[in-house]
C-alpha cells in the first residue's frame, strides 16, 4: 500500500507494478483492494488523510489519460469500489484528486512498461522464479524492487539477479541518509546518500612526488 499510495504515487521509486505468483494471486489482490478502497483522501496536512492530492492539474490529467489508455489496451481495474474524492463541502474540491487504481495489466500493455507517476498499480502474474526476474528486469528504468518472501535463499537469489540500484526485502520505500540511493539504467546516475552520496559532491585530485636518488620509470 505505502509503495504506490504513498505520496499519491508521486514518488521516483513508486511500486508501480506488481508480480504475484500465481498461487497466492486471489488472495493479495482481494486484500490490496479491499485496503486500497478505504483509503481516506484529503488535505495532505490532515494527519487523517492518507493520500492527498496530484501536484498539478496537468499531471492529474497525465494519471487519468494513462488509466483511459490502459484500459483501451485490455487492463481489466479490480478497484470498482474506490473511496470518495473530498465534496465541496469539505472545501477541497478544487484540489487536483484522483482515486486510486489496480488494474491487472498484460506486460505488453503501455501502463506496463512506462512510468505514470500517481496512484496507478499494475498487477501481473508468474508461475516460477526465472520469469519473475525476466519480467521485473524487462523495462527502460531499474530505481528500485521490493521483494516479498520467507525464505531467504529466494531473497539472496532476487538481490543477486534483479537489475536495480535498491533492492528492498520484506519492506518498501525505507530510505536512509548512511546507506546510498539511486538507479541504473534510465533511473538516472549517481548517488544520493551515505559516503558514495557525497562523492558526488567531490573532486578528487592526485599528487605524486618522485624520491630524489631513486629511479621511477623504466627509462631511468
Amino acid at each position: 500500500m505505502v509503495g504506490i499510495f504513498l505520496c499519491t504515487g508521486q514518488v521516483c521509486s513508486a511500486t508501480s507494478r506488481l508480480l504475484l505468483h500465481e498461487s497466492v494471486r486471489d488472495q493479495v489482490l482481494e486484500g490490496l483492494v479491499d485496503a486500497a478502497s478505504r483509503l481516506r483522501i484529503g488535505d495532505p496536512l490532515d494527519e487523517r488523510t492518507q493520500m492527498g492530492p496530484c501536484v498539478s492539474p496537468e499531471q492529474r490529467d497525465k494519471v487519468l489519460s494513462a488509466v483511459a489508455k490502459a484500459q483501451q489496451e485490455g487492463c481489466t481495474e479490480l478497484l470498482t469500489n474506490p473511496p470518495p474524492l473530498p465534496t465541496q463541502e469539505s472545501g477541497l474540491s478544487e484540489g487536483y484528486y484522483i482515486r486510486p487504481h489496480i488494474l491487472l495489466a498484460p506486460t505488453r500493455s503501455a501502463l506496463w512498461k512506462e512510468e505514470v507517476f500517481g496512484p496507478v498499480l499494475a498487477v501481473s502474474t508468474f508461475t516460477n522464479d526465472d520469469e519473475a526476474v525476466a519480467l521485473a528486469n524487462d523495462s527502460p528504468y531499474g530505481l528500485a524492487h521490493a521483494v516479498m518472501s520467507t525464505a531467504p535463499e529466494r531473497l539472496q537469489m532476487y538481490r543477486k539477479k534483479l537489475r536495480a540500484g535498491v533492492i528492498w526485502e520484506n519492506c518498501n520505500q525505507p530510505l536512509y541518509p548512511t546507506t546510498p540511493f539511486g538507479g541504473v539504467k534510465q533511473s538516472g546516475f549517481g548517488r544520493e546518500y551515505g559516503l558514495i552520496g557525497l562523492e558526488e559532491y567531490v573532486t578528487h585530485k592526485t599528487a605524486i612526488s618522485a624520491v630524489h636518488g631513486h629511479t621511477w620509470s623504466w627509462y631511468g
